[in-house]
């Protein structure tokens, strides 16, 4: 079969796939890549079908057949990755990324998958390697700025992370999550003005979510401004009752102001869904002390006591 014969199934196959005839398609490739097997298109545009049609192993054994073919093809490493990745196989996908910067240095695309692999593997030090390559080649490539941040933030870097931030806002002046994220920086790194100033900034896009009052509470209640921190905490609790960080917050805000009895609550409230929460029994054993209730001090420490044990023990075994 001639190379006209291989194009006239490859577009019979492509006006199919336009029409939502997959099954169709599906089948005019198969027969092009019978007609041509030294060809990589062939599979490629199967595993392509394979993909919308939701038969996910079927199309990565297709572009891996059609690598073989085209070891050289950026294009196909990329598709391959996503799909490994669709499939929970990280370490094999990363592989597929790694040969993709290889082969596409220049592609910030490639270097960003990379490192959100790495970093999903647990990979900060590669990771932030590949992430700062994808930067470099594209400062406002917000999703790797963004990440880069991230990883910044969980190494206790606070000056790389939020430079990182900023640099997305640079560029990116209306991205909720970067500004989010800068604001939550900046409160751990002792900032809580310039949090507080970044959170007000997206009222208008976050004020419905809980997290966003959650974090405007904890820059707050840094500033001293107790009332308002509780009522941002409150705010948070109404939206995502469960939170523990929130009610603990709120908890210690209401024991710090003398109302002991509303931060008891909180901290029974936190002990109903989980006995075993150290920090709770924390505050009541503090509550305790603090109206020299010797006996509820001593049953709080008691009970930290047996989670401290039972944390070490669980460690040994392991």
């Amino acid at each position: 079969m001639t190379v006209l014969d291989f194009t006239r199934l490859v577009q019979q196959g492509n006006a199919a796939a336009q029409a939502g005839d997959l099954d169709g398609a599906w089948a005019f490739y198969k027969q092009a890549r019978a007609a041509m097997p030294e060809n990589p298109n062939g599979p490629m545009l199967m595993a392509a079908t394979c993909a919308l049609k939701g038969d996910t192993r079927s199309a990565i054994a297709l572009y891996q057949e059609a690598i073989q073919l085209q070891p050289g093809s950026g294009k196909l490493r990329h598709a391959l990755g996503r799909l490994l990745d669709q499939e929970g196989e990280t370490a094999l996908a990363a592989r597929q990324y790694q040969e993709l910067t290889r082969l596409a240095p220049d592609s910030p695309v490639g270097w960003y998958l990379l490192g959100e692999a790495q970093f999903r593997m647990g990979q900060a030090v590669p990771a932030i390697e590949a992430l700062v390559e994808a930067t470099r080649l594209a400062p406002d490539f917000a999703p790797a700025q963004n990440l880069l941040g991230v990883l910044y933030s969980q190494r206790q870097e606070p000056e790389k992370a939020i430079a990182s931030f900023e640099a997305v806002l640079a560029h990116h002046p209306d991205d909720s999550a970067a500004r989010l994220n800068l604001a939550g920086q900046l409160s751990l790194a002792g900032q809580p003005e310039a949090a507080l100033r970044e959170y007000e900034r997206l009222e208008g896009a976050m004020g419905t979510h809980a997290v966003w009052h959650y974090g405007r509470g904890v820059a707050l209640s840094e500033l001293n401004r107790d009332e308002e921190a509780i009522a941002a905490f409150e705010r948070a609790l109404a939206l995502r009752p469960n939170w523990a960080e929130a009610r603990h917050n709120l908890a210690w805000l209401k024991g710090r102001r003398g109302e002991s009895e509303a931060a008891e609550r909180e901290y029974r409230a936190l002990l109903t869904r989980n006995q075993r929460d150290f920090f709770a029994h924390l505050g009541l054993g503090m509550l305790a002390a603090d109206r020299h209730d010797e006996a509820r001090a001593r049953a709080a420490a008691q009970q930290m006591e047996a989670i401290l044990r039972d944390a070490v023990e669980a460690t040994v075994e392991r």
